[in-house]
């Protein structure tokens, strides 16, 4: 009898542990159901361009794949608002010295200031100016030798934007395009970092001009004011590279091989109210190198192309309407 008992109250307690397992699976189902439920879909956000590829898979991939993070953060844009004339001209005066006298126009995209040697231009909609020397030297017997070297280029540039108050804490080198035969200047470019991840995008670069005997021409920030908004699940990069091939994103070159795979930020020219993270494929080809790009986050999670422009097409309506 007392083995029988026993064994009756070992079969009780495994049968209640069994309940328990089941009740914790059912209650943590119920859980990531509503966590689900509380990520919204976010826009297509992306203008990455016309497709150039008619057949994205003779972009290969030899691996092995990087491990990635489950998920990611989306940042939240905070747009320009309540912007007048005396802010715009307050932001010339603090970063380039214009003076209160210059010139004001409005035009429907940007307002603009204007002295007999420099204009400001200032875009509204997204916060981006630029600011440039009108009555340039003139470049058409200038020589290489006339201008900086690139590690002077560098220099020349970090420290004009540290004395304007530009020069950002995220920001790193991106690079030294030689421009001296069209548009008369190297130009050196600036990305931002984003928690350490770099940005792709024209919303989050700097752009120094330098001319002959090293003067700056030329300054462009593009740098969006951000603040976190949600974590949200991201794709495989195995996911992100079957999603490339089938021109789920954007591939600039025709045929070649992929070298690296990572995660960065899209941050575009034109007005978004998120900044999202995308996969971003380094590529090498027979003639040049290239790149890749594929929205990160999970499918479920984002509006596809097609759902955007049918959304788009829709708030425009039809002839007639």
């Amino acid at each position: 009898m007392n083995k029988k008992k026993i064994l009756v109250v070992l079969l009780g307690i495994f049968a209640l542990l069994i309940l328990l397992i089941v009740i914790s699976i059912s209650r943590l189902g119920c859980v990531s159901q509503e966590d689900s439920q509380e990520l919204e879909k976010l826009p297509y956000t992306f203008d990455f361009g016309t497709w150039s590829n008619p057949n994205p898979s003779t972009v290969g991939f030899d691996g092995p794949f990087p491990k990635m993070p489950s998920e990611m953060m989306v940042y939240k844009v905070v747009h320009p608002n309540n912007i007048t004339d005396a802010y715009v001209r307050e932001l010339a005066q603090k970063h380039f010295g214009m003076p209160s006298d210059a010139k004001f126009e409005k035009k429907r995209v940007s307002y603009r200031l204007k002295t007999s040697t420099h204009r400001f231009r200032f875009e509204p909609q997204t916060g981006f100016f630029t600011f440039e020397k009108i009555d340039a030297i003139d470049t058409r017997s200038t020589t290489k030798n006339d201008y900086p070297s690139n590690q002077d280029c560098n220099t020349i540039a970090v420290k004009h934007l540290k004395s304007c108050n530009l020069y950002d804490k995220d920001a790193y080198f991106g690079g030294i395009a030689d421009n001296t035969k069209s548009v008369g200047s190297m130009s050196v470019g600036f990305g931002r970092k984003i928690e350490g991840y770099k940005t792709r995008g024209p919303g989050g670069e700097m752009l120094v001009e330098i001319g002959p005997g090293g003067e700056v021409v030329y300054v462009r920030k593009a740098w969006q004011e951000l603040v976190p908004y949600k974590p949200y699940p991201i794709k495989t990069a195995r996911k992100a590279l079957k999603d490339l091939h089938n021109r789920k994103g954007f591939l600039t070159g025709l045929k070649g091989k992929i070298n690296k795979i990572t995660l960065r930020y899209y941050t575009s020219s034109e007005k978004q109210d998120y900044v999202q993270p995308i996969y971003y494929f380094e590529c090498s080809g027979p003639e040049s190198d290239f790149y890749g790009v594929v929205p990160a986050i999970k499918n479920g999670y984002i509006q596809s192309r097609e759902e955007y422009w049918k959304e788009i097409k829709a708030k425009r309506g039809t002839p007639g309407e």
